[in-house]
């Protein structure tokens, strides 16, 4: 009988109290769309340099864009100082929707500047050419 009240009390913590769930990465993007009838996208974007991920080796900066909104532009974070940097940088932005009837659906694009092992590591003015 104890036994089943500890399996139930276990199950219904389980149920009650919520889990948050991490990404399995520190160089992470989403996009949201606002409700209930979604005129505007946020976008968000982050990296750590120091992480070594498997996409690529150790990020440099990390981007997002939309297409088909009212806004094209690609956004950027900061860029790491090194492959040793252990900083989340993240960049964020809301961008408005092309309302109607007749255009596309909006598409979100993300992405990082992989450095492989991180032993190349751009100066800040390497950085701003790798953007351009």
């Amino acid at each position: 009988m104890k036994k089943n009240i500890l399996i139930f009390g276990v199950l219904l913590l389980c149920i009650v109290i919520p889990i948050k769930t991490l990404a399995s990465s520190p160089n992470y993007a989403k996009s949201t769309e606002s409700k209930p009838i979604g005129l505007f996208f946020t976008g968000y974007v982050q990296h750590q340099s120091s992480y070594y991920d498997s996409r690529g080796g150790h990020a440099l900066f990390g981007w997002f864009q939309y297409e088909n909104t009212a806004d094209e532009n690609r956004y950027y974070t900061e860029a790491g100082k090194s492959k040793d940097d252990g900083k989340i940088y993240s960049k964020s932005k809301v961008i408005r929707d092309i309302w109607g009837f007749g255009h596309d659906k909006a598409v979100f694009n993300c992405g990082w500047r992989w450095m492989g092992d991180g032993n190349h590591w751009p100066t800040p003015a390497g950085v701003a050419e790798i953007i351009e």
